[in-house]
C-alpha cells in the first residue's frame, strides 16, 4: 500500500486554529473555508476521493478534539455507525500512542492525520515528528490473557491488538523527520 505524499495544496479541514507555534499567512483560513464545498461535510476533494486532513500538537486534548471533529465529519458524510466506531477506535489508539510515546521525545513535535474516503475503505496516514517505535517495527499486538484473577487483569496492552484487528495493510516507516504509519479500514465489512 502506498500513500501519496502530503500535499501543501490539501485544504486544512476542521481546524479552528493552527497548533501552537505554527505560523500561517494572514487570511489562509478564510480562503480555505471559502473553497470548501459544504456538501462534503468536512471533507475536501482529493485526488482519490473526499479527503480530510488534521494537524495536531502534542497534547492529549488536541487528540480528543480532533477525534470529535473527524467523527462529526464522517457522520455528516454518511458513513455508517459501525464504520465510524471502527475508525474512532483505531484513530484513538494510534493518535494517543503517538502523543504518549513518540512525541514526548520531541517536545515541539506535531502529527498530521490524513483520511481518504474510498468506496470500499477509509485509507489513513499518520505522520509525526516524534521518536521511533521500539525496534523500528509496529508492536505485535498480541491478545492479553484474560483468564486470570480479577485483581491480576491487565490495565492496558489492548491498543495494538485492536489496531491490527480493525485495519488492513498496516505499514510503518521511520523517516529522517519522524514516523509514518499507513493503514486502511474496510467500510461496511465484518472483520
Amino acid at each position: 500500500m502506498s500513500f501519496p505524499p502530503a500535499s501543501d495544496g490539501m485544504l486544512p479541514v476542521g481546524r479552528e486554529e493552527e497548533p501552537q507555534g505554527e505560523a500561517r499567512a494572514p487570511g489562509r483560513r478564510r480562503k480555505a473555508a471559502a473553497r470548501r464545498k459544504p456538501e462534503l461535510a468536512g471533507f475536501a476533494p482529493g485526488p482519490r476521493g473526499p479527503s480530510l486532513r488534521e494537524r495536531l500538537g502534542n497534547r492529549p486534548e488536541e487528540v480528543r478534539a480532533a477525534l470529535a471533529r473527524v467523527i462529526r465529519a464522517l457522520d455528516a458524510f454518511g458513513l455508517g455507525v459501525e464504520d465510524q466506531g471502527n475508525v474512532e477506535i483505531v484513530l484513538a489508539e494510534v493518535l494517543n500512542n503517538v502523543v504518549e510515546h513518540a512525541l514526548p521525545q520531541a517536545p515541539d513535535g506535531w502529527l498530521t492525520l490524513q483520511l481518504d474516503l474510498l468506496p470500499d475503505r477509509i485509507a489513513a496516514r499518520v505522520v509525526d515528528t516524534g521518536g521511533p517505535m521500539p525496534g523500528l517495527v509496529v508492536p505485535p499486538g498480541q491478545p492479553q490473557n484474560l483468564d486470570v484473577a480479577l485483581d491480576a487483569l491487565p490495565e492496558g496492552g489492548f491498543g495494538w491488538f485492536l489496531i491490527r484487528h480493525l485495519t488492513c495493510e498496516l505499514e510503518y516507516v521511520r523517516t529522517a523527520d519522524g514516523n509514518e504509519l499507513g493503514f486502511w479500514i474496510p467500510r461496511g465489512a465484518a472483520l
